[in-house]
């Protein structure tokens, strides 16, 4: 199996091109929105992400940087990964 293998959603922060996108993987990758936002190397940033029903929203340091409406999964679990690049994660919070 490969990153793009498997049924989830994805978000990424990208310093090299300043954007976050948002998308999601359905045994291949698909890009569903993207904003541009100032990223950083070697910086502490808090990434928020709310699902209620069809609807995400994802805040950058309590802004909100994205929003979008999907209905491809309702139920699921999350995950952490670095992408081309390392990453670090301080915590994590998941509420219901």
């Amino acid at each position: 199996p490969n990153n793009d293998d498997g049924q989830h959603y994805y978000v990424g922060l990208y310093a090299g091109a300043d954007q976050i996108v948002f998308g999601s993987m359905n045994w291949g990758w698909t890009s569903l929105v993207s904003a541009p936002v100032t990223i950083t190397t070697f910086t502490w940033y808090t990434l928020r992400i709310h699902v209620f029903g069809d609807v995400i929203a994802v805040y950058l340091d309590d802004v909100a940087v994205l929003s979008t409406t999907n209905s491809n999964w309702s139920a699921g679990s999350i995950g952490l990964r670095p992408y081309r690049n390392e990453a670090a994660c301080g915590s994590v919070l998941v509420c219901d």
